[in-house]
């Protein structure tokens, strides 16, 4: 029996457009139940480790999320998951941080083109130290994966989208 768990990054509505399987937990890590009991320094200890080796613009990003980054590896720590999956370059540097010395695999995805999606010279810098942690990183094209062709440990695969725009173009013959 596999489960799912989705954590959303975002805490807010808790609503859904759609309806979840029975089987798939959802757990918001921003809210309240997540933020309510204090850090201890074995938990930010992985944290506090990458920090030490990072420039100055690392830590000007990454540490106004270390409570987001902590509360993030409690959530997955307390899943007991067998694999995460991250989308996204923000959550996904935020999740290899929160992962550090878990021993899980990772995978990162990618859906916007980094040559062209700048993110800012601090999370590109841990972009570039953190994907060689992941189990493998996807993008949507062979483009995408040249970005990454300089950074040596980079496991990457192109998953295309499986929306062409040919699809956009159609006219609905209904």
């Amino acid at each position: 029996d596999s489960e799912v768990t989705v954590l959303t990054t975002f805490y807010g509505d808790p609503s859904f457009n759609y309806a979840l399987h029975p089987r798939v937990t959802h757990l918001q890590p921003g809210s309240p139940s997540f933020n309510g009991s204090m850090i201890d320094s074995r938990e930010s200890a992985p944290l506090m480790d990458l920090t030490i080796s990072c420039s100055q613009s690392e830590c000007d990003v990454l540490l106004p999320h270390a409570k987001h980054i902590v509360n993030l590896r409690r959530a997955i720590v307390g899943t007991r998951p067998e694999m995460v999956i991250s989308y996204m370059d923000f959550n996904n540097n935020c999740v290899l941080s929160a992962t550090r010395g878990l021993g899980l695999p990772v995978i990162v995805s990618e859906h916007c083109d980094p040559n062209h999606n700048f993110i800012g010279d601090g999370w590109e810098r841990l972009r570039r130290r953190l994907y060689p942690q992941a189990s493998c990183v996807t993008v949507l094209t062979e483009e995408s994966l040249s970005f990454f062709s300089s950074v040596a440990g980079i496991r990457g695969r192109v998953i295309p989208n499986p929306l062409t725009p040919a699809v956009f173009s159609r006219s609905d013959e209904a």
